[in-house]
């Protein structure tokens, strides 16, 4: 929980409001600031899943296999964190989050 200071009240605010405010604020520069984010979401509005090895074999133009293997590791984590995409472990493969409301 944080502490929040009002007019010298004290009164606790869960830290949810704050979770979803990071959250928030690290899709927007994850969008903004890391392009294989942004094109494996493109990929996904247009078709709604996309395989590892697409955007494996993408990576590979510009970096070595490995490289482009830890690059799409470390992209699938903050993507899923920012809530950009789902990504399923068993068939390698990102698909689109439904948006409620």
């Amino acid at each position: 929980m944080f502490l929040m200071f009002r007019s010298e009240t004290k009164s606790l605010s869960s830290g949810r409001h704050m979770c979803r405010y990071r959250r928030a604020f690290f899709r927007e520069h994850l969008l903004r600031f890391v392009p294989i984010a942004a094109h494996i979401c493109r990929v996904l509005r247009a078709t709604d899943t996309g395989s590892t090895m697409r955007f494996e074999a993408e990576l590979e133009d510009h970096l070595t296999r490995r490289e482009a293997e830890r690059t799409l590791r470390a992209v699938t984590v903050w993507g899923r964190y920012a809530e950009l995409f789902a990504y399923d472990d068993k068939t390698h493969s990102f698909s689109a989050i439904a948006k409620a409301g």
